[in-house]
């Protein structure tokens, strides 16, 4: 368009403007360009950062926090510098967005991406780490993403369930620093796909699938200094799942009386804070904990899998710290000292570390944490359940309101209450968003 017509008239040179509206608005022509050079600005300014965050290994503090991922992000779509931008994949993670769309673009990207980099897991763990950033992606889009990720041929669910095995063998090392934060999501997305973890779900017959750890017979330290002996016993790994206990609530002989014996009926089981199938079942009473247990042994007698004896029941507090401490009353599970990022707890509480995830996380993720008999999420996520009274450990009788006992701590709490040696009690009757259980088999049955 021309602004300026020139001309001549009798003999002298003219210039007219050809159209006057332009310049009567000349000052929001003027805003326009101004918007359009800042945008140029903060693209270039995009480009270079995200490239020194891509050269540095993406870490986390060098991402911009969400509020000014939003402001980059419309500045750029309006000046329609979006579009081209994002094709760069470094730049397409730096400033994405919470959004099922642009995450299922940037699955397919790395999934093209797997038969071209020189190591074919390298873009399931560059995947990985983008939708597992901190504050970046909500519990909703990543389960739509999931979900989305089942619908597509199998090799795309296969491929990024690689991806998790080899981020749980990362969580094994000290210097698997930018994975300590992701637990929670790790785990949501493995509970998606499908975790296939021994003792994590239930068998191909819809029961829980136990995974039991022998524990010997013999002496142990019980708390500062007392020696106590034990028969052997088995103990599950891991605490009872949400999918576990689904399993008990959803069996149509739920509210059997059978399973019921400490004068309450059958209650409507609560509705749990997370409800992923492969966390712990938090919101469980200690009353609740009984009928499950004795809702498996039925279901495991009949089904052959522990014998006409053998009853599974919840442990006392001599057999959980004996699988919690050893015999050696080490105390933590995993030592004498609390290690950072062994343990989901609020570190930040008394300044032990920079971790307070602020929930439960899927079983299993602190596999440094482990006992030395292979125990896991002994110390931090739920506190579990004991069978006995806390006012007399060697009181195991189910009858009466008695506060009972809770070990191992929980995710809301310190690395004191996380210790293998501290006892703390409840209600028996109280639910608790961080109040779980695991299960022991004995032969004969006690209870």
């Amino acid at each position: 368009m021309r602004l300026l017509i020139c001309a001549e008239s009798k003999g002298q040179a003219t210039v007219e403007v050809a159209h006057e509206a332009l310049l009567r608005e000349w000052p929001l022509l003027a805003d326009w360009i101004d918007q359009q050079r800042e945008a140029f600005l903060r693209r270039d300014e995009v480009r270079r950062s995200a490239r020194r965050w891509d050269e540095n290994g993406r870490p986390d503090h060098l991402l911009p926090n969400p509020v000014l991922v939003k402001e980059n992000r419309d500045r750029l779509e309006q000046a329609g510098l979006w579009n081209d931008l994002h094709l760069d994949d470094a730049v397409a993670w730096f400033l994405a967005k919470d959004s099922v769309e642009e995450l299922i673009d940037l699955t397919e990207r790395e999934f093209r991406h797997r038969t071209e980099a020189a190591g074919a897991m390298q873009p399931a763990l560059r995947l990985l780490l983008g939708l597992t950033t901190p504050d970046r992606h909500t519990w909703e889009t990543i389960e739509a993403l999931g979900h989305w990720v089942l619908e597509q041929d199998p090799p795309l669910a296969v491929w990024l369930r690689e991806g998790l095995e080899l981020v749980l063998r990362l969580l094994e090392k000290d210097d698997a620093r930018d994975w300590h934060c992701r637990r929670v999501k790790i785990g949501d997305l493995m509970s998606l796909l499908g975790d296939s973890r021994k003792g994590v779900g239930l068998r191909e017959d819809g029961l829980p699938d136990i995974d039991w750890a022998a524990i010997p017979g013999g002496d142990f330290i019980w708390q500062s200094n007392e020696h106590r002996t034990l028969p052997a016993f088995r103990i599950a790994r891991y605490p009872v799942t949400s999918a576990q206990y689904s399993a008990f609530t959803e069996d149509p002989d739920y509210d059997n009386p059978d399973w019921w014996k400490e004068g309450i009926s059958a209650p409507l089981p609560a509705k749990p804070r997370w409800s992923q199938a492969n966390r712990p079942r938090n919101e469980v009473a200690w009353v609740e904990a009984l009928a499950f247990c004795r809702w498996l042994t039925a279901r495991y007698r009949e089904a052959g899998l522990i014998g006409p004896q053998d009853g599974i029941r919840l442990p006392t507090e001599y057999q959980w710290e004996r699988a919690a401490r050893s015999t050696d009353g080490r105390e933590y599970p995993w030592g004498p000292e609390y290690r950072i990022g062994y343990a989901n707890i609020d570190e930040t509480y008394d300044r032990t570390g920079p971790h307070f995830l602020r929930e439960t996380t899927a079983v299993g993720l602190y596999p440094q944490g482990a006992s030395a008999d292979g125990l896991l999420d002994c110390a931090g996520n739920v506190w579990e359940w004991c069978l006995n009274k806390y006012a007399n450990p060697d009181d195991t009788d189910t009858a009466g309101s008695d506060q009972r006992s809770l070990r191992g701590g929980s995710w809301g709490g310190n690395r004191d209450g996380a210790s293998a040696a501290f006892r703390y009690d409840s209600n028996p009757n109280l639910r608790n968003t961080g109040f779980g259980f695991r299960v022991v088999c004995v032969s004969p049955i006690d209870y």
